[in-house]
């Protein structure tokens, strides 16, 4: 009789356990060895959800998300030659837990309960560079790269780098373009509209977020709306941080 595998509750228990009491290398140890690699990867992307929706860890899952992303590209690489499919879906795993951990650590959210450090947003910002590498190598095309880029713009954002944070913004507007999204794209312009916004470029800035929010309205749509609403609570989170 095979063993029974414990429910991700049973495990976000023991590893919230092993972190505090024990260490986390500990956590990490337990969690490599619940099952096979695909698995394993399944089981990490549900830990980095838990730890931030759950129980609002921020240290706990950078800890986590990070051992889950070396987890999946040391196992990739270890069966890249035998098992070339299953190293694939390790590496579309760590695409996976990659944007989610640099989204988690992102201020500009305003999540309730949530407070990000500089520290958590360098985290941040390594996973999201890891996030574009794995788009790339999976050629998963323009869409999805405006979005990888858009997550390192946000993080280069987070961190008052605000020559970094164009750069990325005006790659994400223009794979958006490539990939004919007009939402992504106009957000990706509302972004730089921010980012000049902060950086003293004040009217310019301002038109372009402007033409970004009407560009929005125009296309409309719940995404859209979204946009526009994640446009304007970034842009308050960030003025107070930098007035």
């Amino acid at each position: 009789m095979s063993e029974t595998k414990p429910d991700q509750a049973v495990v976000l228990e023991r590893v919230k356990s092993l972190l505090s009491e024990a260490d986390s290398f500990e956590a990490v140890k337990f969690v490599n060895g619940l099952d096979e690699p695909m698995s394993v990867a399944k089981r990490y992307a549900g830990l980095v959800e838990a730890l931030y929706s759950e129980e609002r860890s921020i240290p706990d899952m950078i800890t986590i998300g990070r051992a889950g992303l070396q987890y999946c590209l040391t196992k990739a690489e270890e069966l890249s030659d035998e098992a070339p499919e299953t190293a694939k879906s390790l590496k579309d795993a760590a695409k996976v837990i990659s944007f989610n951990l640099a989204a988690n650590v992102w201020p500009g959210w305003d999540a309730d309960g949530i407070e990000i450090s500089r520290r958590d947003s360098i985290a941040g910002l390594d996973a999201a560079k890891l996030n574009l590498r794995m788009v790339k190598e999976l050629d998963e095309g323009p869409v999805p790269l405006s979005v990888s880029y858009w997550a390192i713009g946000a993080q280069h954002l987070a961190l008052t780098d605000y020559p970094k944070a164009l750069e990325a913004f005006a790659s994400s507007m223009k794979s958006a373009a490539e990939g004919d999204n007009k939402g992504s794209e106009q957000l990706a312009l509302g972004y730089i509209g921010i980012t000049n916004l902060l950086s003293a470029r004040k009217e310019m800035g301002q038109q372009q977020l402007d033409e970004a929010i009407a560009g929005l309205e125009e296309i409309g749509g719940d995404d859209s709306n979204f946009f526009i609403d994640q446009l304007r609570t970034a842009l308050k989170v960030f003025s107070a941080s930098t007035g």
